[in-house]
């Protein structure tokens, strides 16, 4: 848990003219990068995300096991 700590996940998506992504990534897709990228299981539950993520660009996200807490960059790129 904590080696995900400040680490960067990277998306690829499709997105219009003004950075507005095709679909969002939620949830269920971060928690499938982080077990592919760092062979962590995590349960959605773990994740705070106010809203999915529609936009590419440099975001923000906490994941809280408990009394602890840390952050996680997701990078998302047009593809």
């Amino acid at each position: 848990f904590e080696t995900l700590a400040d680490k960067t996940l990277s998306f690829v998506e499709k997105a219009n003219d003004k950075d507005h992504l095709f679909s969002s990534i939620d949830k269920k897709k971060i928690i499938d990068l982080v077990q592919k990228t760092y062979k962590v299981n995590l349960p959605t539950e773990f994740i705070i995300l106010d809203k999915p993520i529609k936009t590419t660009g440099e975001h923000k996200i906490t994941i809280v096991d408990g009394k602890r807490k840390i952050s996680m960059n997701i990078e998302v790129k047009k593809g």
